[in-house]
């Protein structure tokens, strides 16, 4: 990968803390600003190989979101009830960028970045949503039902990320345990590399640990956005989805909810993707990022 094509991470200051960022600005002032929202647990360095190839035609800013990567929690666990958080810190690195901006996010990202463009349409110029956490409606209905009686975290993700294992004794042994399994099944291992690089620190026992404490993880699971469906009928922008064929998230039955919708909408289907599209089909996800931000 060219020097040229690398980010600079910089910090944008918000209330409580820092949100940190990498920058790509080598395109200059004349082209279009994209934002690019990670994954629940991820961190923006998971993606560099997605998006320095697009650094030529595009300012591009990928945040960690407060509390993963290397931006702090501003907020305390426990008070953490609404994913209305990333939206707002979203909106803040927009505002910092200081003109409307291309939305693009995976998974959670893809779903925040509706938020936004929802609340905040004149600031949002288009969306790519990779894989977005759009769960069909009846789901939506046992999550609430859950919720109302004090049960946020029963539920496949959020239970399982508090069984997560955050310390190791090095990132070589944190690499060879992720290498081709679980949810890394399908992933370069230089995508896995990024992610460990973005997503770890050293500890002062001389071991290391996910920067995204599982509790944070926990609770980001146990609040999913209830209320997507309904924002979504907002958005007015230009939209591409982009599906995995496999994927165990964006359901067959949730993608032609989002058609209808969004009527103006995109849908793009990769067969044989999972989840993880960005990392499995970079090419494609780029193509269509280029394509919907006009670049």
């Amino acid at each position: 990968m060219p020097e040229s094509m690398e980010p600079i991470r910089k910090s944008l200051k918000l209330p409580g803390g820092e949100l940190s960022c990498l920058c790509w600005e080598q395109a200059g002032r004349e082209a279009s600003a994209l934002v690019f929202t990670h994954a629940t647990g991820f961190n923006a360095f998971t993606y560099r190989r997605l998006l320095s190839p697009l650094a030529d035609r595009l300012r591009i800013y990928a945040p960690d979101m407060q509390g993963h990567g290397f931006s702090s929690a501003r907020m305390a666990v426990e008070r953490f009830r609404s994913w209305n958080l990333y939206r707002d810190d979203l909106a803040a690195l927009a505002r910092f960028v200081g003109e409307p901006v291309h939305l693009a996010g995976h998974s959670m990202g893809g779903t925040v970045s509706v938020k936004l463009a929802a609340k905040e349409p004149d600031r949002v110029k288009s969306l790519t949503l990779l894989d977005p956490v759009m769960f069909p409606p009846k789901l939506l209905l046992a999550v609430r039902a859950a919720r109302s009686v004090g049960l946020r975290d029963v539920f496949p993700p959020a239970s399982l990320a508090k069984k997560r294992k955050i310390v190791w004794n090095s990132r070589e042994e944190m690499l060879q345990s992720y290498r081709g399994r679980a949810i890394f099944a399908t992933w370069p291992d230089r995508v896995l590399v990024d992610y460990l690089e973005g997503g770890v620190r050293d500890r002062a026992d001389g071991r290391v640990e996910l920067r995204c404490s599982k509790v944070w993880e926990t609770a980001t699971f146990a609040n999913i956005s209830v209320n997507v469906w309904r924002e979504a009928l907002g958005v007015r922008c230009p939209v591409t989805a982009i599906r995995g064929g496999r994927t165990d998230t964006f359901l067959p039955s949730a993608a032609r909810r989002f058609l209808r919708t969004i009527p103006h909408a995109r849908l793009v289907e990769v067969e044989t993707a999972t989840h993880f599209v960005p990392m499995e089909f970079p090419d494609i996800v780029r193509e269509e990022i280029l394509r919907n931000t006009g670049a």
